[in-house]
């Protein structure tokens, strides 16, 4: 079988499905270029959803749509944690704390602790001091981390694009698509080559050349100038669909032996390790982005480790976690942190998805994964012209097969 043909069976098997997954990939980063771009509420619920899983799972992630905002830390931090510490854990008794941060509320500094308790995050009492005198203060209003509304667009979306709107089981539909969307782009490019090369013995060197009409003519332009995006597309698409597919799996399982989906990684913080620990985690960020105070800080103790984790200044906030005690800075998956059901750990499976959608690369990534899903769609719809034109011609002379 020659390339051409088995890149034309291939297109005709996987054509729906390549159009549903390019026009909902597009929606979804539409939606997120749309709030990007305009510098949406970070409460806007479209907003929560993007960024609702990204800083790791259950309460390992701290930031939340307040912090975004947030006015920069300033004063002797250091030192209003110690303070925060120590009143909080004369108001807890016996009772350990589980993490003490620092946060500006209203144009002011406020110190917050969360005291040991149940498992669910919502019943354990948090507590709140002036940082400066340990006096206690009412508790502020606090929006809590980013979460995925379910009657948000995106999520909405997302469902339809990852299959789960039909069941866990249909992620597997796009393990099967996703191999094959990357045999047509390598065949096409291959196609592509040969007919170049073709030319090139004639003297005819440029790159892209007009065809019989423009709809074959800007097919093999799109394919060609976009086949690595395409390729990088497809195969980060593959390896999230396994992921989550595991994923599922697993959550099933664990449902059916009514197990905690996730495992509480959190030990006691220490009083006397507030003061050392801050230090050691400002030092450390510091270094790094020099011109952009922080908007928070939180000190915890989990999975093992002393962690200090950062709410950045600057134009853009988000949540960076240093080793209190080193100063070297930790992922979303660690040695000793308790497991999580992805096959390769929580942040793997996101940096898969910021290759997927090119916000590994900021803004400028963004743009070129929605070129990459509206060139997916323009592909498949001239393919379906070109094919339905050839079946045509050839039925008008008594060869009505569907594959040839």
């Amino acid at each position: 079988m020659s390339l051409l043909k088995f890149h034309r069976w291939l297109s005709i098997c996987a054509v729906v499905v390549c159009l549903y997954l390019g026009a909902t990939g597009s929606l979804i980063e539409m939606i997120d270029l749309r709030g990007l771009v305009t510098h949406a509420s970070p409460y806007d619920a479209n907003m929560q959803a993007m960024r609702g899983d990204i800083n790791g799972p259950g309460d390992y992630a701290v930031i939340g749509p307040m912090d975004y905002h947030a006015r920069a830390l300033s004063g002797d931090v250091a030192a209003m944690m110690q303070t925060t510490a120590r009143a909080a854990q004369v108001a807890a008794g016996t009772v350990s704390l589980r993490y003490v941060e620092l946060r500006m509320v209203d144009g002011r500094a406020v110190g917050v602790a969360q005291l040991d308790g149940p498992l669910r995050a919502r019943q354990r009492p948090l507590l709140a001091f002036d940082p400066i005198t340990g006096a206690r203060l009412p508790l502020p209003a606090l929006s809590g981390k980013n979460e995925e509304p379910r009657d948000a667009l995106r999520v909405q979306v997302k469902s339809l694009h990852r299959m789960t709107t039909f069941g866990n089981g249909a992620l597997w539909i796009n393990i099967v698509i996703g191999p094959a969307l990357v045999a047509l782009i390598v065949t096409g490019v291959w196609v592509y080559v040969r007919q170049y090369r073709a030319r090139a013995r004639m003297g005819r060197k440029a790159l892209f050349w007009q065809a019989q009409d423009w709809w074959r003519t800007l097919h093999r332009v799109f394919s060609a100038a976009c086949a690595l995006f395409l390729l990088i597309l497809a195969i980060s698409g593959t390896w999230l669909a396994v992921e989550s597919l595991v994923f599922g799996i697993r959550m099933d399982a664990q449902m059916a032996q009514r197990k905690a989906s996730i495992v509480d990684g959190f030990g006691t913080l220490a009083v006397e390790d507030a003061a050392p620990w801050a230090r050691t985690t400002l030092a450390a960020y510091e270094a790094g982005h020099p011109d952009a105070p922080p908007r928070l800080l939180r000190l915890r103790a989990y999975g093992g480790y002393g962690q200090g984790v950062v709410v950045s200044g600057g134009q853009d906030a988000g949540q960076l976690v240093y080793n209190a005690r080193t100063g070297a800075t930790m992922t979303e998956t660690e040695p000793g942190y308790p497991p999580v059901n992805f096959p390769f750990g929580w942040q793997a499976h996101q940096w898969a998805k910021q290759v997927h959608n090119g916000s590994l690369i900021g803004l400028t990534g963004r743009w070129i994964s929605l070129i990459c899903g509206l060139c997916i769609l323009y592909l498949s719809v001239s393919g379906i012209v070109m094919y339905a034109r050839m079946w045509r011609r050839r039925a008008g002379n008594g060869k009505r097969a569907l594959f040839w």
